[in-house]
């Protein structure tokens, strides 16, 4: 079906048919900020780049928060994510980016150009990757080890969950629990 996109002075004002993101999926990743990711992903589909920087920046946010970090502002927040082992530091500057991106959606000037598709792109990228960071890629190696030290007795993973590009992978499971 061919996108329709509605231009006013050079800006895009809407598209036709909107984007579906509902089949994102993000194994391993607390469904409460899957769905963040989504949303901004969605906000992305839509053209609402401002929109798509600033929940990404609630994505990383929500991250520390469910690692625990509640106290001080995100810049904080995310560096002890990376003290606390949970991010590397090349993944914190992908945090302190969409920090970065977010803020100045929401504080720059009003008059300033809107985030631009392109940057908008990057920004939901990086917060998939750090998605992946922190939730998918140790719950692959448990798995991985799992296998290695239960055997048969580790349970299978649900045969949707498969090699491929993270953020676009169906839900993850066990089809049998793991035996703890």
């Amino acid at each position: 079906m061919p996108l329709v996109q509605v231009t006013d002075e050079g800006k895009l004002v809407a598209r036709w048919p909107a984007v579906s993101v509902g089949h994102l999926r993000y194994p391993d990743v607390p469904d409460s900020i899957a769905d963040l990711a989504r949303e901004a992903h969605a906000c992305l589909a839509a053209g609402a780049t401002r929109a798509a920087a600033l929940m990404a920046r609630s994505t990383v946010e929500s991250v520390a928060k469910d690692k625990g970090i509640t106290n001080g502002n995100l810049m904080q927040k995310i560096d002890q994510l990376h003290a606390s082992g949970h991010i590397s530091q090349l993944i914190a500057e992908a945090a302190h980016e969409i920090r970065f991106a977010g803020n100045e959606a929401a504080h720059g000037p009003l008059d300033m150009d809107p985030t631009s598709q392109e940057d908008a792109e990057a920004v939901t990228r990086l917060m998939d990757k750090i998605l992946e960071r922190v939730y998918h890629e140790p719950a692959e190696i448990e798995y991985i080890r799992m296998k290695r030290t239960l055997g048969p007795a580790a349970g299978e993973r649900h045969p949707d969950h498969a090699s491929g590009a993270f953020g676009s992978l169906p839900e993850a499971g066990w089809v049998t629990r793991p035996p703890f």
